[in-house]
């Protein structure tokens, strides 16, 4: 009985507690859904919040289905938002289900309506989540968390605002949560290990949970994807049930964990599935395929996230501190109190996991701890992406909060002490405490919802306060109430009739051009409409030109024109300054009506220079005698209207004279029409103002509405008295972006903005987040004139814009001066503070209003705008408005705007901007020369000097052929000696390779010392090739017993190398004297830019040199390849244009003999390394040697049978296109072609497509390069002077892999040669980098592993006895490996310093890839042999190597299964990637890499790894790109240059070992292996036949004359531009003037033009810097600067010679230091021949004539 009343008693208790609990959760449900549903149209349907805007727009398209059928059917459902346009939608479609059916269910499924019951559902999900984190906290702990973690969830202001928003981000966390809570649940059951079978562990009592777990994951990543990380939580807890149990010692089946957890997973699958169907491309259910729209969507969004992507909104992110997610989401998101509790608690919960081993914390702990590392520390980490977090955060705080209340314990701290009963005061107080500072956050913060949300506030503020272009002055409750009517911004012309506007000049200068926007006619007029523009003086009225202008628009066939109309004035008009003017545009073609709008925009050149647009009024429609204005009005709540004013009323004809305006305004009432006419009378003039004066119409007697809510009025405007054209101007208002909402709203009776007829002018945007450039100063400035007011509707603009202020300087310039904050003050605290106290800005506008709604408890206003910008952007921005005052001056505008030196704008995405520090001490020099260097590159260099025609080897042009021979081949035979120790495993020592590397340590050491300073003239180089010399010959002194047994024994093969070396440069020398060109109007490539770097490089006196198209800069090129040929050149003095073409040939015939030996070394290695074998001279290792040089350096790709079977199918298609022919057609064009040809028709193939198109092998932008084209095209460019020193360095890796003593062993002594090979080693690829930094990283790389894989097998063991043993092995080739590395990077230090390349960056290739018939294309002959080679290599290690051997290969077993797995998982990869290139690289590269490790000769070895690299390459190319370049252009050109040069050295080897064993092979397989090789290599060597012919044949001038002088054909050559012949004859003598006759290296300045053109001829032929040259390239060249200081040089050039104003042209080349003006055929064709007058007017003054012939004039700056 008594237990009985104990039980009674404790369920009593219990039911009471229960109870309060209930009572307690209801007040906090009730609290929360205050703040949650309160107001919930808080922006009054104005939908204000973009991604809530963007879905109701699709919910208001999405339809309910009919069936399951269609629900699955991704492509036709009704409620896929892809179907109705939205195809990109990357939310979760569980909410957007949810929220349509439930509005269809109530009826309420409009745009508007639909938007309430999202936010209502919204506000309803968020409460139920305050139950499950009650239940959380519950579940997990006990009641008192799960009540108090509830009321600081109920509390959270950022679910609460989310709350009134019908986003995802709400039902994402109430189905996050119920995910958490069957974790929970799980959690807290214990861990069994028992022996039950699986079925039992798949009971509903046991499983229950983990189907809620997967339910609740499902429909949260239905929500929203990265709800998905949830899914972590399943496995902590059942990790943590595990290490809680009592009996972890006993066995565990891991069967019954992983079962249920798969099942988990597979619930969440399939409710994901079903919930977000359209993630996947159906049309069924079982169709899992995922939808490519949904994922490509997914991708753009971490594109835009990541903050590489250009996305507007992203910049909010730029520069901000990885603590910036946490400041929001302590500060803002939940409040301080409640942040710092949460904080403190979780490191309290640390304390206990990892120290008390106490567990049941960790998985919530370490998920929220990752899920903050993943989202809050993301580049972009919004509050939002955090709220996963905001229930935790509650349970963490409720947690710690309960840990004071109930501590039984105490706390001890040193020697503080406290008890039990004082910590759970404590803890009763700060609990109190800490709600209500919570409660009154979120009490402070719901505020907002009770007032106007700010955009609506400002825009009744604006309707009631600023004027329109007509306004209706009413009463209203007994007050004066201005109502904005709307104008016309249409004028209507009939034939005859005339639009007049006035125009006052803002300087003096040309006007060019005049363009009427919008002109709409009718017209029975057959072709055109005629229209006539007069220019009138408006003092006089006469005319400013005779006789008028006339201009035309075309006429459609259904009678209507619709386009811009276009004056050109030819002659410019000339006006003045401050005067007035009158446009007078009159219709002339008969029966024909025009409709005109916008704003007429012109162009001057002004005389000081500068090119400016300006613009005319913008056209409303006129008021005439016999034209009056008549519109409909409509009012809301207006009691009577008191007057009409109308703030701007011109006469734009200006006729003095009285006008009298009538203006009748008539209600529309149901007693009948109420009528009030009021006047105005003046002259209308405007009394010196361009928008005229105020008219006020007062009625005798106000017009009465009253009782009538909204009223109809007819509004007319006539013209009674007076003649002229009366115009009303609309007030402009200024926009800040496109990506912000418009002020004012639209609200009833009012449209601000619409086309033809708006309150205000809606054209003017300042589109903030366009690039700064000069355009956009441009823009500024034309709208800063025309507006009169600025609306800044929210922070998003001016609060990003100037985080970027280098990429934003001139946006950022206009914010601060906008509001005239200080330079000294932050600029964001000025706006954020700003008031409308009379502050007035630098720009002429006075801030005259802001709007805020700030969180309030009474006066106690908290500052929300520094929080992230989506806090307070969508629900309560800071609006401003400013109006322009009195003192506004278009000319201070104009130069304040100028001030901002557009030019140094660095492009910089989002996440760029992180990183990158203005003037950076590795760009701090902007890539411009010293004021001393740049002194010292002018006063050298001069030409005459460098170059003296009258030498004998200027006059004769082939002794200045042999001199160069000579040079090189006693450059190569001095430095011999140190070769052969550089290169002791080649069995010729390395003499081709003599040339290459005396050329690179002779130059090497030359450049230092220009580095240094030391100028560069030929009396150094002369004494630099002495030391060399000098050096080498040492060199030979110590080794020359050796040296002359080397001589002795290889005098033959030197001999046969010479011979090789003789006749590849006589044949390309011949090619060269045949076409020697330095251009060519269509395919004059790069030559312009190689050939004046080349002479800028000759002339510079020290280094870096000078860039001769950026005035004052230096190259930031990779041109020591150019180095390397200039320095030759300055050394013998042969005029440039010469010595282009015989080095092009030198440098092909070193091509050709390094191919030559290092075929000729494999061979000797390979096909003649019998001992006792004889040797011979034309043995096998000579026809490899042969086979390597003319696979390498003479064939081509197959691309010729493309150009002969082209023009065979275009001769039998007789003219019809071939685009779009079926391959029956075109099989039927061929064979009619093959006819024909044979019949004698010649085919149609034009001029340089012999040799052109097979570099074009693949469709699109890629270069198809191959060695001979690359010569016979004959830029010499970074690409063709690396080749030889790439074969240098093959060479050197070669001789590595030979010099293997038979001992096995390597001797590291000095004396063996160990630092020789280093020292050189590291010249010849260090000289990659600077020279084509491309082949440095391949080849480079190909050197250190040949080093380590040489070094690992024959160099010693290290001997220290710390080292582990199996590390030993390793440390000398890692040691040399990294000192080859180092010695790189430090011999050409130098020039590294100086070079700053603008593209780094690799980016993954989504493009289109080459097709399988290109592939082959370029690469048939080549992959023929070496598949071949293969094969046979593979045959016969299976036929040669024995069962037994073939034990080691399974002792690593794995490590084949492991490396299958790999391949198979790349190729299937590439395939699903459409590299269909992989079809043949792959495998054949599978092969290399097993002949490769089963090979035992390191010979065959290198080939095999040469092969498989190239083919590598092959493939590289189909998936990067260089971020930044053309496509994937210049990709595609280096690697498969570099491709083709591995592919094709030990083809050679490759080639002669097949013929060799060829009678080894079946009857059949040697017949198909020689007809198909035959028909190849034929095809192969049509290239260099019919490609050399083509070349040779297109010139520029077919009678050219035959010689090595690249300039020759100027003499008789024209080239035709912008409809004038130039005689290239002029240019040529004037050059040879240049030369001649200029001392030193000065600027000059010529005509800017075209890429690839005839432009900055000057520069290039003299080398003498100009201000700027090729626009592109320059650009490309100084990409690092990010800035448009390129772009601003060009235009500045054009600038000065289309001014006339004598100060601009003085301070122009002052700035630019300009010595020499050209006045050419070339600047007739580019600017009008009144510009270039002024060379005539100032000569004497500003500059000297000091040549002149024909069309052709230079002048001298005084």
């Amino acid at each position: 009985m008594e237990k009985s009343s104990e039980q009674s008693v404790l369920q009593k208790k219990n039911n009471n507690q229960t109870l309060i609990t209930v009572f307690l959760l209801a007040v906090i449900l009730i609290l929360g859904g205050y703040f949650r549903f309160l107001n919930l149209n808080w922006d009054e349907s104005y939908h204000l919040h973009p991604d809530e805007r963007y879905l109701s727009m699709v919910l208001n398209s999405i339809q309910p289905v009919d069936s399951i059928k269609e629900y699955f059917s991704t492509q036709t459902s009704t409620l896929n938002p892809n179907t109705h346009g939205y195809t990109f939608f990357v939310y979760g479609t569980f909410p957007l289900f949810l929220i349509r059916y439930f509005g269809e269910w109530i009826g309420q499924v409009g745009y508007d309506p639909i938007t309430l019951v999202g936010r209502q559902l919204s506000a309803f999900f968020d409460l139920f989540t305050v139950i499950l984190v009650f239940l959380i906290g519950y579940k997990l702990y006990n009641k008192r968390v799960g009540l108090i973690a509830a009321a600081f969830y109920a509390f959270a202001v950022l679910p609460i605002q989310q709350s009134h928003f019908m986003t995802v981000d709400t039902f994402t966390n109430t189905f996050g949560m119920l995910t958490v809570l069957a974790a929970v649940i799980l959690l807290k059951r214990p861990f069994e290990c028992d022996t039950e079978d699986v079925r039992s562990v798949l009971s509903w009592r046991k499983i229950w949970p983990y189907v809620l777990f997967g339910l609740g994951l499902g429909m949260a990543t239905a929500s929203k994807i990265n709800a998905v990380s949830l899914a972590l939580l399943l496995p902590l807890a059942e990790l943590v049930r595990y290490l809680r149990s009592e009996n972890r010692s006993d066995k565990v089946d891991l069967t019954k964990i992983v079962v249920p957890i798969l099942l988990a997973a597979l619930v969440s699958f399939l409710t994901f599935r079903v919930l977000q169907p359209y993630a996947f491309s159906g049309p069924g259910f079982f169709s899992l395929r995922i939808n490519p729209d949904w994922w490509n969507g997914l991708k753009t969004l971490h594109a835009q996230s990541t903050g590489e992507v250009d996305f507007p909104p992203a910049l909010q992110w730029a520069r901000r501190p990885s603590t910036f997610s946490l400041y929001n989401l302590v500060v803002w998101g939940v409040g301080l109190p409640w942040g710092i509790t949460t904080a403190f608690s979780w490191l309290v919960m640390a304390g206990k996991i990892f120290k008390r081993k106490d567990y049941l914390h960790l998985p919530l702990w370490l998920w929220s701890l990752l899920y903050f590392l993943w989202q809050g520390l993301a580049w972009v980490s919004a509050m939002r992406y955090l709220l996963l977090l905001y229930p935790l955060m509650a349970i963490f705080a409720a947690w710690g909060l309960e840990q004071l209340l109930c501590n039984k314990t105490g706390f001890k701290f040193k020697r503080l002490l406290f008890s039990r009963k004082v910590l759970q005061t404590a803890g009763v107080v700060a609990t109190i405490l800490i709600l209500i500072a919570t409660g009154a956050w979120a009490f402070a913060f719901s505020r907002i919802y009770t007032r106007p949300v700010t955009r609506v506030a400002a825009t009744d503020w604006i309707y009631e306060n600023l004027k329109g272009p007509i306004n209706l002055v009413a009463n209203s409750d007994g007050l004066e109430k201005n109502i904005p009517v709307a104008y016309r911004a249409i004028n209507t012309l009939n034939t005859g009739q005339s639009l007049t506007l006035l125009y006052q000049a803002k300087a003096n200068g040309f006007l060019i051009d005049l363009t009427y926007p919008f002109v709409q006619s009718v017209s029975n007029a057959p072709e055109s409409v005629q229209y006539q523009l007069t220019v009138l003086d408006a003092l006089t009225g006469l005319p400013v030109t005779e006789p008028p202008f006339i201009a035309q628009n075309p006429v459609t066939s259904e009678g209507q024109t619709q386009s811009t109309l276009l004056f050109q004035f030819n002659p410019a008009v000339y006006l003045l300054e401050d005067q007035h003017y009158q446009f007078e545009l009159t219709l002339l073609t008969p029966d024909t009506q025009s409709y005109l709008s916008g704003v007429p925009v012109m162009n001057f050149y002004y005389d000081n220079g500068l090119t400016r647009q300006e613009t005319l009024p913008k056209i409303n429609e006129m008021i005439t005698p016999g034209h009056p204005y008549q519109m409909k009005v409509n009012v809301q709540a207006v009691e009577e209207i008191l007057r009409v004013e109308i703030p701007y009323v011109l006469d734009v004809t200006q006729n003095v004279g009285l006008k009298q305006l009538r203006l009748t305004l008539t209600a529309n009432t149901a007693e009948g029409p109420i009528t009030r006419i009021g006047y105005a009378s003046d002259d209308l003039l405007g009394k010196g103002s361009l928008r005229g004066e105020k008219a006020v119409f007062s009625f005798d007697d106000p017009l009465t509405l009253s009782g009538v809510q909204t009223q109809d009025l007819d509004l007319t405007i006539e013209l009674m008295e007076g003649e002229g054209q009366i115009a009303i101007s609309t007030p402009g208002v200024a926009l800040e972006s496109s990506w912000d909402d418009a002020l004012p709203l639209p609200r009833p009776t009012f449209v601000p903005y619409q086309d033809n007829a708006g309150i205000f002018r809606g054209d003017l945007n300042f589109e903030m987040y366009w690039p700064d450039d000069a355009s956009k100063t441009q823009r500024f400035y034309t709208i800063l004139n025309q507006a009169d007011y600025i609306f800044i509707s929210s922070n998003r603009q001016f609060g990003t814009i100037p985080r970027v202020p280098e990429r934003y300087p001139l946006s950022t310039f206009f914010y601060r001066q906008l509001l005239g904050c200080s330079e000294d003050q932050e600029m964001l605290d000025c706006y954020y503070q700003a008031e409308a106290d009379g502050t007035s800005g630098n720009l002429g506008f006075d801030l005259v209003a802001t709007f805020t709604s700030y969180p309030n408890l009474g006066s106690l206003e908290f500052n929300d705008q520094f929080a992230e910008e989506a806090f307070s952007v969508y629900d309560h921005p800071k609006v401003l408005i400013f109006a322009k005052n009195e003192t506004y001056d278009s000319e201070l505008t104009w130069n304040s705007l100028n001030s901002v030196d557009v030019s140094k704008a660095v492009y910089l995405t989002p996440k760029q901007a992180d990183s990158y520090q203005a003037g950076g001490s590795e760009i701090n020099n902007q890539l411009m020369l010293t004021e001393d260097d740049k002194q010292t590159q002018q006063a050298g260099g001069t030409w005459s000097e460098l170059f003296d025609q009258q030498s004998l080897l200027n006059q004769n042009t082939w002794i200045a052929v042999v001199a160069f021979y000579l040079l090189f081949w006693l450059l190569g035979l001095c430095v011999f000696p140190i070769v052969r120790l550089a290169l002791p495993g080649l069995k010729d020592k390395g003499y081709a390779f003599a040339r290459i590397i005396g050329l690179l340590l002779f130059v090497l050491i030359v450049f230092n010392l220009g580095s240094a300073k030391v100028e560069v003239t030929r009396d150094m180089l002369w004494i630099v090739l002495l030391v060399v010399v000098a050096a080498s010959s040492f060199v030979a002194w110590l080794t020359r017993k050796v040296l002359f047994e080397d001589f002795r024994t290889l005098w033959k093969q030197i001999l046969i190398e010479e011979v090789i070396f003789l006749v590849a440069f006589a044949f390309f020398l011949w090619i060269r004297y045949q076409n020697p060109d330095l251009w060519h109007p269509w395919r004059g490539g790069e030559k312009p830019m190689d050939f004046s770097y080349l002479n800028a490089i000759i002339k510079s006196s020290t280094f870096p040199a000078y860039d001769p198209w950026f005035a004052g800069g230096y190259i930031n090129y990779y041109y020591y390849g150019q180095v390397l040929v200039a320095m030759p050149i300055k050394l013998l003095g042969v005029v440039p244009a010469v010595s282009y073409n015989i080095l092009i040939s030198l440098w092909y015939a070193m091509l050709v003999i390094g191919a030559f030996s290092i075929g000729w070394n494999f061979g000797k290695a390979v096909l003649e390394r019998n001992p006792d074998e004889k040797e011979r001279s034309f043995g096998l290792a000579f026809l490899a040697g042969i086979g390597s040089a003319v696979f390498l350096a003479l064939v081509g790709n197959l691309g010729e049978l493309h150009v002969i079977t082209g023009g065979l199918k275009a001769l039998g298609s007789a003219g019809v296109s071939l685009d779009g022919a079926t391959l029956s057609q075109k099989m039927v064009w061929l064979f009619r072609g093959i006819r024909l040809l044979l019949q004698g028709e010649p085919l149609p193939i034009a001029a340089g497509t012999w040799y052109w198109n097979p570099s074009r092998a693949i469709p699109g932008e890629p270069i198809t390069e191959f060695p001979f084209f690359t010569f016979l095209y004959a830029d010499f460019h970074a690409h063709l002077i690396a080749m030889p020193i790439v074969l240098a360095a093959v060479a050197w890796c070669l001789s590595l892999v030979l010099m293997k003593k038979r001992e096995g062993k390597l001797d590291l002594r000095v004396g063996n040669g160990i630092v020789p090979i280093l020292l050189v080693g590291a010249v010849v690829l260090g000289a990659l980098q600077p020279t084509n930094t491309w082949d440095y990283l391949t080849f480079t790389a190909l050197a250190l592993v040949a080093l380590v894989f040489v070094g690992w097998r024959y160099f010693p063991e290290a001997r220290w006895r710390f080292l582990p043993d199996w590390s030993r092995k390793w440390v000398y080739p890692v040691i040399s490996a990294l000192g080859l590395f180092l010695l790189t990077r430090i011999f050409y230090h130098n020039f590294n310093r100086y070079f700053f390349p603008g593209y780094n960056s690799v980016g993954f290739w989504s493009g289109a890839r080459t097709p399988l018939p290109s592939y082959l294309t370029h690469w048939g002959l080549i992959l023929f042999v070496i598949t071949c080679w293969l094969i046979w290599e593979t045959y016969q290690w299976m036929a040669s190597t024995r069962v037994s051997e073939l034990e080691t290969y399974k002792q690593n077993r794995n490590l084949v299964v492991g490396l299958s797995v790999i391949i198979v998982t790349a190729f299937l990869l590439l395939l699903l990637l459409k590299v269909t290139v992989a079809l043949i690289a792959l495998p054949l590269g599978v092969m290399t890499l097993f002949l490769l490790v089963t090979s035992k000769d390191d010979v065959k070895r290198l080939a095999y790894f040469m092969i498989g690299t190239g083919l590598v390459l092959t493939v590289v190319v189909e998936l990067i790109y260089l971020v930044g370049d053309i496509g994937r252009m210049n990709v595609v050109f280096k690697l498969y240059h570099q491709a083709w040069m591995l592919l094709t050295l030990p083809m050679g080897l490759a080639a002669v070992t097949l013929w060799r064993d060829l009678y080894h092979w079946r009857t059949r397989f040697q017949i198909a292996f020689q007809v198909v090789f035959t028909v190849l290599i034929f095809i192969s060597l049509l290239f260099p036949v019919l490609a050399t012919k083509d070349k040779i044949n297109d010139r520029m001038d077919p009678d050219a004359p035959q010689t090595l002088d690249g300039m020759k054909y100027m003499e008789t050559s024209e080239f035709y531009v912008n409809g004038v012949v130039m005689d290239l004859g002029q240019d040529y003598s004037a050059i040879q003037w240049m030369q001649e006759k200029v001392v030193g290296s000065p600027v000059i300045l010529e005509a800017q033009a075209y890429e690839y053109y005839w432009g900055n001829r000057y520069t290039i032929y003299t080398g003498l810097p100009g201000v700027v040259g090729w626009n592109y390239h320059q650009r490309q060249q100084r990409a690092v600067l990010r800035n448009n200081a390129v772009q601003e040089r060009v235009d500045e050039v054009n600038a000065f010679y289309l001014s006339l104003d004598r100060e601009f042209m003085t301070n122009y080349l002052d700035k630019y230091n300009v010595a020499y003006i050209i006045v050419g055929q070339q600047e007739q064709a580019f600017y009008p021949a009144e510009a270039l007058e002024k060379f005539e007017t100032y000569d004497g003054t500003l500059w000297d004539q000091v040549y002149s012939e024909a069309d052709t004039v230079i002048y001298k700056v005084r």
